[in-house]
């Protein structure tokens, strides 16, 4: 979930609450809370995922986990098959 502290009254929000916050709130920028991003007008929107906490703490150590997609796990069964 992203969160975002408007510029001006330093309230935070989260994603699905910053258009309501625009209109009653005259900020000229939002930033996240996770990367430091400023946005401006409706820029924010393109931002619906960020960092996670071990991409942020580890900064160039973290190396991401590797998901088996659905074709990788089919071709082992594949493969464990006949080599039974």
């Amino acid at each position: 979930m992203v969160f975002f502290v408007c510029e001006d009254c330093n309230e935070t929000l989260k994603r699905l609450k910053v258009a309501q916050h625009l209109c009653r709130c005259s900020c000229s920028a939002i930033t996240c809370v996770d990367c430091g991003a400023t946005f401006h007008d409706d820029s924010y929107l393109q931002h619906a995922t960020c960092m996670s906490e071990a991409e942020r703490y580890e900064g160039n150590l973290y190396k991401a986990p590797k998901k088996k997609t659905a074709q990788d796990a089919w071709a082992e069964l594949v493969q464990a098959a006949c080599a039974d």
